[in-house]
Order: C-alpha cells, then structure tokens, then sequence
C-alpha cells in the first residue's frame, strides 16, 4: 500500500502558492511555455 501526502502553500497570490506546493512536492514546474499541460 502506498501513502500519499499532502502538501500546501500560502501567499498573497495564487501564481506564487501554486509555486511554493509544487516545489514542496519537488514536482518540477515546466520551463518552456509550450510544455505545459495545457499547451
């Protein structure tokens, strides 16, 4: 079985939050804008 964790991150904005829970999850943000999930 395997767990899952949760993480968060708080700031005035959701650009920078979003940053901070990411970097916490270590997942690594897309440098390329035509990378994204939603290119």
């Amino acid at each position: 079985m395997r767990t899952t964790g949760e993480v968060m991150g708080i700031a005035d904005n959701f650009g920078i939050a979003f940053f901070k829970a990411q970097d916490a999850t270590g997942t690594p943000l897309p440098t390329d804008p035509g990378e994204g999930a939603f290119s």
